[in-house]
């Protein structure tokens, strides 16, 4: 295709960058890769301990968000976040799907329908797989950090929601 996601949009290379220059069929490509680089580590590792999948669901996101293959600059981890998520509680990931989402279709702001999803992660820990509640809020503080420029668009009210025309998305700096 010939478009370097790095110098493009946002400069993210996640779905919702991908979505802006190149269209649906590679954001969701891009979705479905990076959900696998969290989902298959830690579904591999679902025969260890609580803490060792802990380790390899952060390595997986921290290892999308600091790639050193894109010196260290990478993506958000959201879908990242999410394959992680769900390998390690489906019901907390289907929580964190749901929320993703439900603040999308309200807002049409990725970054908002992230960082509200990565959000109940945590408190749906508490509920169903305590021992994981710290590693995902340890997720979300990340998501926060990757977020920081999103979150002063917000607060600014520069922060724009995507919008698909002609099968290319919005404007957003996701």
């Amino acid at each position: 295709m010939g478009v370097d996601l790095r110098k493009v949009g946002s400069g993210n290379i996640g779905a919702a960058n991908t979505l802006r220059a190149l269209g649906l069929i590679p954001a969701v490509l891009t979705f479905i890769l990076d959900f696998a680089k969290g989902f298959l580590p830690v579904f591999f590792a679902s025969q260890f301990p609580a803490d060792i999948r802990s380790v390899v669901c952060l390595a997986g996101v921290l290892g999308h968000d600091y790639s050193p293959f894109l010196r260290f600059k990478g993506g958000k981890g959201v879908a990242t976040s999410l394959g992680g998520i769900i390998a390690i509680n489906w019901k907390i990931g289907l929580v964190v799907l749901i929320t993703w989402l439900v603040v999308f279709i309200l807002f049409k702001i990725a970054s908002v329908s992230s960082l509200a999803s990565l959000a109940t992660a945590p408190i749906f820990s508490l509920l169903w797989q305590g021992e994981y509640f710290l590693v995902f809020l340890i997720i979300f503080g990340l998501a926060l950090l990757r977020h920081r420029t999103n979150i002063e668009r917000l607060k600014s009210g520069e922060e724009k929601p995507i919008q698909l025309i002609k099968g290319r998305g919005g404007n957003n700096g996701d």
